[in-house]
């Protein structure tokens, strides 16, 4: 009896992650990151650092959310965050933003092996492949035309665990996410912070903790995504 209730909450939980695929996440606010999270840049690159500020602090505000945390759409929030403080001299804040988005990081270190990318990447068109102004290649170069925004689920698939231990139960959904921007985010919070650590970084436990989550697969096997 308990096995076969067990299946039948797992085959429940199965169709509605189908369900689930079938229909992403809708509307701009759930895009990973958010679409008007690059509104604020232009704010950031004019040295309007107290305005680009206001905006990534609103963005990380509406974030998404796990059970447990947030989600790594908040590492460019935090990473942001930390590069206003960070042109404007306040070191403190902007290791404190950087701790905070390499903490989820960490957390998440193996988001991209979920990632949805495409099977193969397809030629560019001639239109795509602009001329150098400065010669000609000789090498006759193939470039491909990759995506800017690929599905990447949030949320349980296997609840067998969940349902034979117990705990929270969280629908998985796919949200499009942009991963150029998220790695981006995270190598530059790497890089800021540990210029800012100096020496003691290699002393640091969350530093020591990323090391490991590096020497883990962060990508699917063989894949063009780890270039």
């Amino acid at each position: 009896m308990r096995f076969t209730l067990l299946a039948s909450v797992i085959t429940v939980m199965g169709l509605s992650f189908l369900a689930a695929s079938s229909c992403p996440a809708q509307g701009p606010e759930r895009r990973t990151p958010s679409a008007t999270y690059y509104n604020y840049f232009r704010f950031f690159y004019d040295g309007e650092y107290k305005d680009a500020l206001r905006g990534f602090q609103s963005e990380s505000r509406g974030s998404i959310k796990t059970t447990q945390s947030r989600w790594i759409d908040s590492i460019c929030y935090e990473t942001m965050c930390g590069e206003c403080y960070y042109e404007v001299g306040a070191l403190d804040k902007a290791l404190q933003h950087y701790t905070n988005a390499l903490t989820l990081y960490s957390r998440f270190s193996d988001w991209m092996v979920n990632v949805r990318f495409p099977a193969t990447i397809r030629l560019a068109s001639v239109g795509k492949q602009k001329a150098v102004p400065w010669g000609a290649s000789t090498r006759n170069p193939r470039l491909g035309q990759y995506p800017t925004s690929v599905f990447l689920a949030q949320g349980q698939i296997d609840m067998t665990g969940i349902l034979e231990r117990g705990g929270i139960v969280q629908q998985a959904n796919l949200f499009p996410v942009t991963p150029q921007e998220i790695v981006r985010a995270t190598t530059l919070a790497l890089r800021r912070r540990a210029e800012l650590l100096g020496p003691i970084g290699k002393h640091d436990e969350l530093s020591n903790r990323l090391i490991t989550a590096f020497n883990r697969p962060v990508g699917p096997p063989n894949h063009w995504s780890q270039c």
